[in-house]
């Protein structure tokens, strides 16, 4: 395998280890279960074409970046972290500049604010409007 292969697989690892973090985090229970479903995503047949293909590598680095956004987002909820709160929407500006791939991942903020956050519907909207202004950008 040449050197870009080897980073493709490398960049690949890296997004599984940070879908895996995700899961563990948002799961909480025990680990097994987000181990578990980590393999599940890491071993899906669908993403193949995307570490094989080289082209196609910007849709990597728009995952990453769009599942670093959502687990930043969700530490800055958990913790009160102000530094995650204001490196989610960065990591999400990022994603999109990636590829049109992240926009997949605005669903996966739409079902955090509906099943995660139980704040109020006005502090929801604020909280959620750097984002809105990153895809509205």
């Amino acid at each position: 395998a040449g050197p870009r292969t080897c980073r493709m697989r490398a960049h690949y690892a890296a997004l599984c280890a940070l879908v895996a973090l995700l899961y563990r985090q948002l799961l909480g229970g025990p680990a097994w279960g987000a181990g578990l479903a980590a393999l599940f995503f890491s071993i899906d047949y669908t993403h193949g074409m995307v570490t094989a293909w080289i082209a196609n590598r910007n849709a990597l680095l728009s995952a990453s970046l769009g599942f670093a956004a959502l687990l930043l987002h969700h530490r800055s909820r958990i913790h009160q972290n102000r530094i995650a709160a204001w490196l989610a929407p960065l990591c999400l500006a990022g994603a999109l500049a990636s590829g049109e791939v992240a926009l997949s991942i605005v669903a996966f903020f739409a079902a955090y604010a509906v099943t995660l956050d139980d704040s109020p519907p006005r502090a929801r909207l604020h909280r959620y409007a750097p984002y809105i202004i990153v895809l509205a950008a």
